[in-house]
């Protein structure tokens, strides 16, 4: 495949300033481990004249392998992961960055509680193979505390992928409801629901709008899929249904696509970027929506 080829090649080039800069890193701990055995034995400290060529060694080393890997992480988000999700997908629209307009859509779910900051980045917004619209992206939700000295600090209680599908076609009763493994918010109007499954309702806890919809989406079936969907993605997970949409969101603390300037885009790590592109229609498909 020439997108392999032409992207392992661009890892090479930016590999060997990455290893010269390791290298040079490994000089300055060597540098580091001598003096500081010198000190202990002799009480003078080796290489004093050194120190400070030592100190710009270590920033340039530094320097040098966070540019390289960071150029060619994002020289392969640009150029290979969007052509390599159109062999999945239909119509893709990629966005390295994230989509202001999509995280903005997810906080206005009250699926999770509204977070004080928020980072989002590999936006995808595009068609299953079978016809379901969808967008998903990386997400962090974080909440701000300040301590007696007035100092901020940031915590995050959400990370993961948010994913939102098209079901207008598929759902086309108005309701609203919520299932989440752990944490769940309150929604004004949305009231708790247990269904017939003792477990189902012990594993996950339910609130909705319209108790007759719930009963008629929560089917058996439906509830062994959402289920045996828990047990595949660690993390925690919360299914939200809202005007004719299925919002999902995948808690399992990892961002997607950080390419490794390390890994060969061979193998098992090829797998593991394939797997993190076919997520979007492998949730879809496995809750039943296979137009």
């Amino acid at each position: 495949m020439q997108l392999l080829d032409e992207t392992e090649a661009l890892r090479k080039k930016y590999f060997r300033p990455f290893l010269i800069g390791l290298i040079l890193l490994g000089v300055f701990l060597c540098g580091l481990i001598i003096s500081f055995i010198t000190l202990v034995q002799t009480g003078q400290i080796a290489f004093l004249g050194l120190v400070f060529p030592l100190f710009f060694l270590m920033i340039g080393a530094i320097l040098l392998t966070t540019i390289s890997s960071n150029k060619y992480k994002n020289l392969a988000k640009q150029r290979f992961l969007p052509a390599f999700l159109k062999t999945f997908y239909q119509d893709v629209l990629y966005e390295k960055k994230g989509n202001s307009g999509f995280i903005n859509e997810l906080i206005r779910t009250d699926a999770l509680r509204r977070p004080d900051r928020t980072n989002e980045d590999d936006y995808v917004h595009a068609k299953t193979m079978s016809g379901i619209e969808f967008e998903g992206m990386d997400v962090d939700f974080m909440t701000k505390s300040t301590d007696s000295e007035g100092h901020t600090t940031y915590t995050t209680y959400f990370a993961g992928k948010a994913i939102k599908y098209y079901l207008q076609n598929e759902i086309t009763r108005d309701f609203s409801l919520l299932i989440s493994e752990r944490y769940i918010n309150s929604i004004r109007g949305l009231k708790k629901i247990e269904t017939e499954s003792t477990a189902f309702t012990k594993k996950f806890k339910i609130i909705s709008d319209d108790q007759l919809a719930t009963f008629k989406f929560l089917t058996p079936l439906m509830m062994e899929r959402i289920e045996a969907l828990e047990k595949k993605y660690k993390g925690q997970m919360i299914l939200m249904l809202k005007n004719g949409y299925l919002y999902i969101f995948v808690g399992d603390t990892t961002h997607s696509f950080e390419f490794r300037i390390t890994k060969e885009l061979t193998g098992p790590y090829l797998e593991t970027i394939k797997q993190q592109c076919t997520i979007f229609s492998n949730i879809i498909d496995q809750l039943g929506y296979i137009k």
